[in-house]
């Protein structure tokens, strides 16, 4: 790393490594002594997604967006010295750079007017090393506007240890990569694990910190989107449901009536069935009455006809002892 200047050296390995290159510092310890390890890649890509209404309790996505600017300052290379100077300067001595003022109305800067109206005014100065035309320095410096990636995302996740649970499932492991499927508001993303919380007295109980990914301003407009779309499919959902429900209402206070309405059929049912019991015993009653009178008079009829038989037998006796004189 040649030309450092005086800057301390995690000032240095940041600029001059992590937000050139990317990467990860690590720290470990071997005997008594600290090693500061520079990875481009930490850890695996683990298929145990943290999932809503699996092992995700909640998820709080925060965006930092100190780095993003709303107003910048294009500047492009150091404008030559013309003059006949032998002054020789040090290496922090600030020279005059190529700027836009020419051709963006005496203005050194560009404004992103939607971004202030929505986060405030944060200057900062750009720099395009290798341009000298006013022109291609403003047509840049709004590219990069609009193209920044300084939106700091970062998640903070309550999740459950589902690997002290259940053998089947691994362990939330520093350094690793899960896939965070937070279905009904965002897109299932892939994030690093760069901090794991956990109380002793309910070890399966963690919070994750996840993330810290730089996005685009466009992507994250692109996720306003989405989300506000996904709400609005919720609400729709949650509406049918509520109308479904009160269908179902409508349909149950339909069905009670109708129910009742059946109970007293049964109710005016029964009670007619009573009285036909009521009318058929009576009837029962009145046939066995008739049957007895019958029986008494058949029995009268029989003495009757035996008393005739006799009156008739002493008659035909009579006649013959008188045709016999």
């Amino acid at each position: 790393l040649r030309g450092l200047g005086y800057q301390s050296t995690a000032d240095t390995i940041k600029e001059k490594l992590l937000d050139r290159l990317g990467g990860t510092l690590t720290l470990r310890r071997v005997g008594n002594i600290n090693y500061l390890d520079y990875l481009s890649n930490y850890g695996v890509n683990s298929e145990t997604p943290l999932q809503l209404t699996k092992n995700l309790k909640s998820a709080t996505r925060d965006i930092d967006i100190s780095e993003l600017f709303t107003r910048i300052v294009p500047v492009g290379q150091d404008i030559e010295d013309t003059s006949n100077t032998d002054i020789e300067v040090g290496t922090d001595f600030s020279r005059p750079k190529y700027t836009i003022e020419k051709v963006n109305g005496g203005k050194n800067y560009l404004d992103d007017e939607a971004l202030i109206k929505k986060f405030g005014l944060n200057t900062g100065i750009v720099e395009f090393s290798n341009v000298k035309d006013p022109s291609i320095l403003k047509r840049r410096g709004l590219q990069w506007l609009k193209d920044q990636s300084l939106m700091l995302v970062t998640w903070t996740v309550e999740a459950i240890e589902l690997g002290l649970l259940d053998k089947r499932y691994e362990l939330i492991t520093l350094g690793n990569s899960y896939k965070v499927d937070n279905q009904f508001l965002y897109a299932v993303e892939r994030l690093q694990v760069i901090e794991k919380k956990f109380s002793i007295l309910a070890p399966q109980k963690v919070t994750l910190t996840i993330g810290s990914k730089k996005k685009k301003l466009t992507d994250y407009q692109n996720e306003i989107k989405t989300i506000q779309s996904n709400l609005v499919n919720i609400k729709a959902n949650a509406s049918a449901g509520t109308q479904s429900i009160s269908d179902l209402i409508k349909k149950q206070e339909s069905l009670k009536n109708e129910v009742s309405q059946q109970n007293n059929e049964i109710i005016n049912l029964s009670e007619g069935t009573q009285k036909l019991s009521e009318s058929i015993n009576s009837l029962k009653d009145g046939i066995a009455q008739v049957e007895t009178n019958l029986s008494s008079e058949i029995t009268d009829l029989k003495k009757s006809r035996e008393e005739s038989d006799e009156t008739i037998s002493s008659l035909i006796k009579r006649v013959e002892n008188l045709e016999n004189k």
